[in-house]
């Protein structure tokens, strides 16, 4: 039978860990210990309850476990923040545990007021739906005694793997919240009951982009987009929009399977080629966008001079800083290339600001150990993984990525949204319960102004 909740009073004698200098993740390392030590005894709905030996107490515990795409074929990738956007879960969770408002009022004091206290960790997707959705069923299966059961899931990064990850969670009243999967067909409420996300959908991207086309004088725009369903919900919320806003753009689309070899992009160059038109905006992944390019420069229609390509969010920041070879068929293809994407805030925002200025804090031996210890190591196939290939190099944390500030958002908006839960005290905690009053939670966040819409659960643009 499940514990009913306890007092209030009873979490505040635990978890005051001695403080750490120049190192910000103190309470959730000291968190994990205890967790280490003391497995679930109950549940309340999806809230955990575990009874700590040395007090003899019981803690109310919400588990955010992380489902994103870390390694894909072999290699880790970072090209969206994949591993900074732990980072940035472990920074939310911590200003939850520990009531510190320095980035979003709202949530100051909150240790003093809530029981709840925030954990996680990390899942790899690997660029599969199979991987994903296993982890999903293993996090969501009641029966298996000794683990945490999940208050939400944290992603998946691409709306290919959101979707039916999304599904089996709803099946299992776990609400699923993603930072960066932005299909619109993932507003479909008889389908994906308990998805939610704090980046706007696509048609939220389509718009400023056609009105940019146009303001161009751009007539006509040849499409490459990637036959999944990101790639075709994307496509048709661009052509949507165009039709709404710039009906005299004329879009022809060419589409490319997921995973394509040399020969399949050869011949789809070839057929964006034929159209002849001089802009080109492409719906694809970082993994194909160099060999697209290469062969778009050979086949003629990248690195002229006349011929512009624009991408959708799918690269992330796989363009971002890179030094190519003077004169190399890349150097010449990539010049005057675009990437459009919701953007989770720009510098001069003050949030944003102090979001970023609280992660680079996170760069220092101790804050990185704990947060490796959240990756996954060993995979079904028996390799174990050396994440620190990013974690360790130069550049982590210290670049502005897609996923941080919009997952920072998301952990922050869980977190009000169960707190005020805990604090009416007659929810049941189920993923129902938990979705509605996260859709209807609104802070300005690190990634701008938070509104979700109160039917989708899909951040309003702003």
């Amino acid at each position: 039978m499940a514990l009913q909740f306890l007092a209030p009073s009873v979490l505040y004698i635990l978890l005051k860990p001695s403080v750490a200098v120049g190192q910000t993740l103190n309470y959730q390392k000291y968190l994990s210990r205890i967790l280490e030590d003391n497995a679930p005894n109950s549940t309340v709905g999806n809230i955990n309850i575990l009874n700590v030996d040395f007090i003899d107490e019981y803690i109310e515990v919400a588990y955010l476990p992380i489902i994103m795409s870390f390694v894909c074929y072999g290699k880790p990738i970072n090209d969206l923040g994949y591993y900074d956007g732990v980072a940035s879960v472990s920074l939310a969770m911590e200003h939850l545990n520990t009531g510190n408002g320095s980035i979003i009022p709202e949530i100051r004091g909150l240790n003093e007021t809530c029981p709840l206290r925030f954990t996680t960790k990390s899942f790899d997707a690997e660029c599969s739906q199979l991987a994903a959705v296993n982890h999903v069923i293993s996090l969501t299966d009641r029966s298996m005694t000794g683990q945490l059961y999940p208050t939400a899931i944290l992603g998946s990064s691409s709306s290919s793997i959101s979707m039916p990850t999304s599904i089996i969670s709803s099946l299992r009243d776990v609400p699923q919240v993603s930072p960066s999967s932005t299909s619109s067909d993932l507003d479909n409420k008889d389908q994906y009951k308990l998805f939610g996300r704090t980046v706007p959908n696509d048609d939220g991207t389509s718009i400023p982009l056609i009105a940019k086309l146009n303001s161009l004088g751009v007539n006509h725009l040849a499409v490459l987009y990637i036959d999944d369903s990101y790639g075709n919900a994307f496509m048709e919320g661009l052509i949507l929009a165009a039709q709404q806003n710039a009906p005299e753009l004329r879009i022809k689309t060419v589409n490319m399977r997921v995973n394509p070899d040399k020969e399949i992009i050869r011949d789809v160059i070839r057929r964006l080629a034929d159209i002849q038109y001089t802009y080109f905006f492409g719906i694809i992944y970082s993994t194909n966008v160099d060999d697209i390019m290469t062969e778009a420069y050979d086949q003629g229609i990248a690195g002229t001079g006349k011929h512009s390509w624009i991408f959708g969010d799918g690269v992330g920041n796989y363009l971002e800083g890179r030094q190519f070879e003077a004169g190399s068929k890349l150097a010449l293809a990539f010049q005057g290339t675009g990437v459009v994407t919701a953007a989770g805030g720009i510098s001069g925002m003050t949030t944003f600001d102090k979001f970023y200025k609280s992660m680079k804090l996170m760069k220092n031996k101790a804050d990185i150990s704990y947060m490796e210890s959240l990756l996954p190591n060993e995979y079904a196939d028996g390799k174990i993984m050396n994440h620190s290939v990013i974690s360790r190099d130069q550049s982590f944390l210290s670049s502005q990525k897609l996923i941080p500030p919009f997952i920072y958002d998301a952990v922050i908006a869980l977190g009000i949204a169960s707190c005020r839960l805990r604090s009416e005290g007659t929810a049941s905690f189920t993923g129902v319960d938990i979705l509605e009053a996260f859709k209807n939670t609104t802070f300005e966040g690190a990634s701008g102004s938070i509104v979700l819409d109160p039917i989708t659960g899909t951040r309003v643009p702003s």
